[in-house]
């Protein structure tokens, strides 16, 4: 929405409109005028983090919605590009991230820490993902943002 107004105080007609996650994997606009804005439109998809850059992505989902309304994507427009991710892996003509930082990501079976049964925190990032797959975690988990 800050870019839409931003683009908007710079004297663009811009329209911002969301996608709302339904279920796991799939996305979609809820309201009936969002596919109206959309439409023939074209199309600058923002968001905060891209972590995969092909199908399995939030980024690359929200692309395809986009054009499945009629709407042309001319580029994508992230704060942190976590996995090296390119315009060309999201069938988009640009990609502007203002970070690229590459994470280290394991599997349980090889994370030193979860080895040292080090607790998850439960209730920042993953850890409830974590959890509701793994309840048996040997390390325990914490809160800290709830008690």
């Amino acid at each position: 929405m800050l870019t839409a107004l931003s683009m908007v105080q710079r004297g663009q007609e811009v329209n911002a409109v969301w996608a709302d996650k339904k279920g796991e994997d799939d996305f979609a606009f809820e309201r009936a005028t969002f596919v109206d804005f959309v439409r023939g439109k074209n199309v600058l998809v923002v968001d905060d983090l891209m972590t995969n850059a092909d199908e399995k992505g939030t980024v690359y989902k929200i692309c395809r919605l986009v054009e499945a309304h009629g709407g042309e994507v001319i580029g994508v427009s992230i704060v942190t590009n976590r996995c090296a991710g390119t315009a060309e892996q999201l069938g988009v003509p640009q990609l502007v991230a203002l970070a690229d930082v590459e994470f280290y990501s394991t599997t349980p079976e090889d994370c030193e820490l979860c080895k040292l049964r080090i607790p998850i925190v439960e209730d920042i990032g993953h850890g409830d993902w974590f959890k509701e797959r793994n309840p048996d975690y040997e390390g325990k988990y914490i809160k800290l943002l709830t008690t």
